[in-house]
């Protein structure tokens, strides 16, 4: 092997360059679809959002703790990966919630994952870990 030949871990890591690229382009304006929280077999907690086309959504989380909590939104684009929410319920315009998300990959117990999380969010801040929005983990894409 030649000294310049790239090593298996760069390789990986031109192509997960290449995939990040791909999904900031595609969820630019919004995380359209359903993601549920990526903890590889923990599912003791969690959440799912589903962020639907026509500007509404759905959050579910659960935990063996506290059971479930439903409730639903609307969301709004707000820039380039930031969307604003709004819970149903908060009809005032300063009740919005700014959200700045990104993708990255992360390792879990079974296996590597990209993920959606929430760029300097307060689970970031006050842990260290990241996660989306109100949830306790990072989001992996479920459907459409």
């Amino acid at each position: 092997m030649s000294r310049d030949a790239p090593d298996d871990g760069d390789e990986r890591d031109e192509r997960d360059e290449r995939e990040l690229a791909a999904w900031r382009a595609r969820y630019a304006e919004a995380p359209l679809g359903r993601w549920r929280s990526a903890t590889g077999t923990f599912a003791a907690m969690g959440d799912e959002w589903h962020f639907r086309t026509d500007g509404t959504g759905e959050w579910h989380a659960w935990s063996g703790a506290h059971g479930e909590e439903r409730s639903t939104f609307v969301w709004r684009t707000d820039g380039v990966r930031r969307i604003a929410l709004r819970w149903d319920g908060d009809d005032e315009d300063e009740l919005w919630d700014s959200v700045a998300y990104d993708f990255r990959f992360i390792d879990t117990d079974v296996g590597r994952a990209l993920v959606l999380y929430e760029l300097d969010g307060l689970t970031e801040r006050l842990s260290g870990r990241i996660a989306f929005s109100w949830g306790l983990f990072p989001l992996a894409r479920v459907a459409d």
